[in-house]
């Protein structure tokens, strides 16, 4: 009896692997488990335009409102870090802002956006951000792996001159598992690295911010334990 043995091209053997290995980056839930980032299985049930159950629209008339008024020229530009869809950034840019810059790490936010939104790396040094006067980054910070929790925050100090809004989720933990967040925090723990980066925590701004959103209820209402507001203490400087 002769014994044949099948060899599989190495080609077929490479492609089996690199699927194998992206079956396994976005298992969770329409995440890229390496950086957090979503994809656009992440961005299903979302409607470019409409603000859905995961966003806020009168947070987005807050964060525009506190902008524009702490603005010493009147018309703030301002940087969105995790755009999710690109709502909020819409919403931003139909307010009067000099202009709006929002960018995510799911490689199809631009299709997604119309245009609107970038495809960044969040959790890689970006040195093309523009620094507005303010950024805001909403549900993100759970999702960044804590290995790249710096170059994240990096990011955030070089996207703004003057403060910004921040969330940052401390349930629905776990190291693995489709829809958790990997890196969870407790507030007090955001704000010492945030005042450690040379930032105030601004109380009374984030309990108007927290109340503004119960006018639109169903939308995001977790935010409202998580949203966390804060000052910029002199000169930004540039994060290397």
């Amino acid at each position: 009896v002769t014994s044949q043995h099948h060899h599989e091209p190495a080609s077929n053997q490479q492609g089996r692997r690199t699927r194998k290995r992206i079956s396994k980056r976005q298992a969770d839930g329409g995440h890229d488990v390496a950086t957090g980032a979503y994809n656009a299985a992440g961005l299903q049930g979302r409607q470019f335009g409409t603000f859905g159950r995961y966003e806020n629209e009168c947070l987005a008339e807050w964060m525009a409102a506190h902008f524009l008024a702490h603005s010493p020229h009147g018309n703030a530009s301002v940087v969105e870090l995790g755009c999710g869809i690109g709502n909020y950034a819409r919403y931003m840019a139909s307010r009067g802002f000099a202009w709006v810059d929002c960018s995510d790490g799911n490689p199809t936010i631009a299709r997604a956006s119309r245009g609107l939104c970038k495809t960044r790396n969040l959790v890689q040094p970006q040195h093309d951000l523009p620094r507005g006067d303010f950024a805001y980054s909403l549900e993100v910070g759970e999702h960044i792996p804590q290995q790249f929790m710096t170059q994240y925050l990096d990011n955030l100090d070089r996207a703004n001159r003057r403060g910004l809004v921040l969330s940052w989720s401390n349930s629905q933990c776990a190291k693995t598992g489709e829809g958790q967040h990997v890196n969870c925090l407790p507030i007090d723990a955001v704000v010492a690295m945030m005042k450690a980066r040379g930032y105030t925590h601004e109380e009374r701004p984030q309990k108007s911010a927290r109340a503004s959103m119960s006018k639109c209820p169903n939308h995001a209402v977790w935010l409202a334990s998580t949203l966390m507001v804060f000052s910029r203490d002199g000169p930004a400087s540039r994060a290397k």
